[in-house]
């Protein structure tokens, strides 16, 4: 099961709304997607010196979490886990992985990739690969930004063969297939 670690700081987002309420400054573009001062998408980021008086922010969140095996963490340190210590690996992504697909589909195709290919061929550089031409087949045009790294860590591999989203990755993929059809003529 995908577990998101962070938070995501777009403009539709209901904290970060709250947070830049007193600005009324969220409007929808052409794409009907929230933006901040009609620029934004993102309303945390680095640079971007003119959104920083109106509530574009670079104070970031901060989150920790005690990931690995039970076995080799203090007892003292095993209430602060925020899950079963049998984690499997950390993916890395940008919002133009996270735009298009979600957790539980990141998750998913990861894991069904080194249970169809292996260990030795779906390595974390291998499934990160395959997350980014998946992203660019269903994003097309649209595709922006997608970055991914996958981090192996002591479990990897040993998950169960479940794959929850399979279908709907199949069904995003047949529509990009559609597009890409329509678009030929």
């Amino acid at each position: 099961i995908a577990h998101n670690l962070t938070k995501v700081h777009h403009a539709s987002s209901t904290r970060e709304t709250k947070r830049l309420e007193n600005s009324n400054n969220i409007a929808k573009d052409s794409f009907g997607e929230a933006r901040f001062l009609n620029n934004y998408a993102n309303t945390r980021s680095f640079g971007d010196l003119p959104g920083k008086a109106e509530g574009l922010s670079c104070e970031p969140d901060i989150y920790s979490y005690l990931i690995g095996s039970k076995l080799q963490l203090p007892h003292s340190e095993l209430s602060k886990m925020q899950f079963g210590g049998d984690e499997c690996f950390i993916c890395l992504i940008t919002d133009g992985v996270s735009d298009l697909m979600s957790d539980q589909e990141l998750t998913d195709l990861i894991t069904s990739t080194v249970n169809l290919r292996g260990l030795k061929v779906a390595t974390p550089q291998f499934v990160a690969d395959q997350v980014i031409k998946y992203v660019m087949t269903v994003g097309g045009r649209q595709a922006d930004n997608a970055t991914c790294l996958v981090m192996r860590l002591p479990n990897w591999g040993n998950w169960p063969d479940v794959d929850r989203t399979g279908a709907q990755r199949e069904s995003k993929l047949m529509a990009a297939s559609q597009a890409d059809r329509t678009d030929d003529f």
